[in-house]
């Protein structure tokens, strides 16, 4: 029975690992969104892709915004989609004051799909450990022994 009662512990360990990062990665995006300003980014053009391996066409917008100092700033950012923003729409983004060309563009998937896959994988993990540990807890309670 003791070898037993590892197997809760190890999924709970398994389930915890990528939930504790992926909590960490959320904070530290958090924190970091807090120290960027906002701005409003207008889309001045999107320059093609080679296309993808599974041969859809790629776009990244070319990004404009003016700094609250009044900077203007024209921008490329690394992210390329298959559904790229139109030309002359304003996407919200946040830049570093310090160094603008350093920005963020405020969208979930961008912002927080890492964090959010992190902690769902570690999720059934927990979960079934902790049925396991109850349920070898009974059995141990009730005089069952392997």
């Amino acid at each position: 029975m003791r070898a037993l009662r590892l197997i809760p512990l190890l999924l709970l360990l398994s389930g915890l690992l990528p939930m504790a990062g992926g909590a960490a990665l959320a904070g530290w995006t958090a924190w970091d969104l807090s120290r960027l300003a906002p701005a409003e980014a207008r889309v001045l053009s999107l320059v093609r892709q080679p296309a993808s391996r599974a041969g859809q066409v790629l776009y990244t917008p070319v990004l404009g915004f003016t700094t609250a100092e009044g900077r203007a700033v024209r921008l490329e950012p690394a992210v390329a989609t298959t559904h790229p923003p139109r030309v002359g729409e304003m996407v919200p983004i946040r830049y570093d004051p310090a160094a603008p060309e350093r920005i963020r563009t405020l969208g979930f998937l961008e912002t927080w799909l890492v964090p959010v896959i992190l902690v769902a994988s570690g999720l059934p993990f927990v979960l079934i450990g902790w049925f396991l540990g109850r349920l070898f807890r009974r059995l141990s309670e009730r005089g069952f022994t392997a």
